[in-house]
């Protein structure tokens, strides 16, 4: 997450934690703690694009892949990988972020 977020986007990513912390599907968080659906949907997407660009890419002529991870989750690609599957596990990943 950038270092320079507004105290609007700290307050978002706080409750978008508190969200994911809950166990509890976006809408039920959302409705238990009065807060608009449509607004969170907003935030979480809006604060997951500004954390793209926060990946740092190292190359090593040894390198022959490149682990991600993600809310415990971790792939390892290999040079050469599917591009689908990857992105297949990513959706999933997604789906499952809260």
């Amino acid at each position: 997450m950038p270092l320079h977020l507004t105290e609007k986007e700290r307050l978002w990513k706080e409750r978008i934690d508190q969200c994911q912390a809950s166990n509890q599907s976006i809408k039920k968080w959302c409705c238990t703690n009065h807060i608009n659906y449509k607004t969170f949907i907003y935030w979480k997407t809006r604060l997951s694009i500004l954390c793209r660009g926060n990946f740092t890419e190292l190359f090593d002529e040894k390198t022959t892949g490149v682990e991600v991870e993600y809310n415990g989750a971790r792939i390892h690609l290999t040079r050469g990988f599917d591009s689908i599957t990857f992105t297949q596990c990513l959706q999933v990943l997604r789906k499952e972020s809260c």
